[in-house]
């Protein structure tokens, strides 16, 4: 009796390690079937070039003219693009909080085919591996293999330290439209807790948006280390074609400065065209007249008065600069009703963090290790913890649970 009952236990637990190991399987399978990590890629045959994003997450405490010097963009630009005050005393010496989002502007062109951020260039630090470079200086935004192949690096190859290496972001344009509305492009590493709800959220678009954009169809969902493209709606302009920034487009809830700094130009969802205004005094007090000729309106203001027959509107607007001339134009218009006037420059807060006691170098400073501090790095393979170790930790169990049959 006693035998059977062992015996009867010995079934129970086999079969048991089996179940266990077909789940295992179905696991692995799942996984497997979601693919390696996925990067938007947009094709390109001509020389053309967009204003697009690129997002960085702050591995550290940052000062914004780290940032700026880092990815070789401007100050102005950097404060634009994240809807910063730029009226802040000296900008460039506030410190951002680790794990904050920052997009930067770049322009995106057209490298091998494919489009890319015009090229920034990385000098390699001591303790630097293209993997680090990659995932902890550019918080994946870039992958080793992108880094390789720019550099034609190959396992057989190095990179020393005090190199200059180039940094192929990947980028998006699609000729500045998306579902038949302009927009301006996001390039964004997906984080291990993003979902598409909550990456669309963030960034101001549908999930539908997302899914169609990344031809995630058939199930398929973003995973940690993906680079993906996010579209965000953006204001066009009607300059007149002779000015230094015709054709100037402003994705919502950004600004852009130009004009030589003179003129600030943003984009709220309520408005098709972009609204602009004189800078204030504290960043530029060297413009020209931002006035509209035989008016006493500057660039941005209007005057409407109502009667009977409606609203008589007068805006004063901006058109453009050559050279050293800013141009305005005054615009007439009978309403049913006055227009309420675009919204006032309403900058976000710069989320900053009390300065540190010590303040940690920024990434490009790579921390020391006991190492040599000369020589060679050399490229090396990786485990990507996010899908290939997980998968070779399945295989590892499921074996392991045969062994028992």
């Amino acid at each position: 009796m006693i035998a059977d009952q062992l015996t009867d236990m010995e079934a129970d637990d086999k079969y048991n390690i089996q179940q266990i190991a077909a789940f295992l399987l179905v696991l692995l399978l799942i996984v497997a079937n979601r693919g390696a990590a996925k990067s938007y890629i947009e094709s390109c045959s001509a020389a053309d070039k967009c204003s697009a994003f690129v997002s960085y997450r702050l591995p550290t405490f940052f000062k914004l003219g780290d940032i700026a010097s880092m990815f070789n963009v401007n100050i102005l630009g950097l404060l634009g693009a994240n809807d910063f005050d730029l009226t802040q005393p000296h900008p460039e010496q506030v410190l951002l909080r680790p794990k904050q989002l920052v997009k930067i502007p770049v322009s995106c062109g057209c490298s091998d085919g494919i489009r890319q951020v015009d090229y920034i260039f990385y000098e390699v630090r001591s303790a630097d591996s293209i993997q680090s470079i990659a995932n902890d200086v550019f918080g994946g935004i870039v992958t080793p293999q992108q880094i390789e192949q720019a550099n034609n690096i190959s396992n057989s190859f190095s990179v020393s330290v005090g190199e200059s290496i180039i940094i192929p972001f990947s980028c998006a344009c699609n000729g500045n439209v998306f579902n038949n509305i302009p927009t301006i492009f996001v390039t964004y590493a997906v984080q291990a807790e993003d979902t598409t709800s909550s990456v669309a959220q963030a960034f101001g678009t549908a999930v539908s948006n997302l899914e169609t954009l990344n031809d995630l169809q058939n199930f398929t969902t973003i995973v940690a280390g993906d680079i993906i493209a996010i579209p965000i709606a953006a204001c066009t302009s009607s300059f007149r074609p002779i000015a230094a920034d015709y054709g100037l487009i402003v994705a919502n809830g950004t600004y852009v400065t130009t004009a030589a700094n003179c003129i600030q130009c943003g984009c709220a969802s309520i408005y098709l065209e972009v609204y602009c205004t004189p800078l204030p005094l504290v960043v530029n007090a060297a413009c020209p007249s931002e006035t509209c000729s035989g008016t006493s309106l500057n660039i941005g203001e209007s005057d409407d008065s109502q009667s009977l027959d409606g609203c008589q509107v007068q805006s004063c607007l901006y058109d453009g600069f050559q050279q050293s001339t800013i141009f305005s134009r005054l615009q007439s218009a009978s309403l049913p009703i006055c227009p309420v006037a675009p919204p006032l420059p309403a900058y976000q807060p710069f989320v900053a963090s009390p300065v540190p006691t010590t303040v940690p170098r920024p990434p490009v400073e790579a921390p020391e290790k006991s190492s040599p501090q000369e020589g060679p790095i050399q490229s090396s393979a990786y485990c990507s913890i996010s899908r290939a170790c997980f998968i070779q930790l399945l295989i590892t169990l499921w074996f392991s649970l045969l062994a028992h049959f």
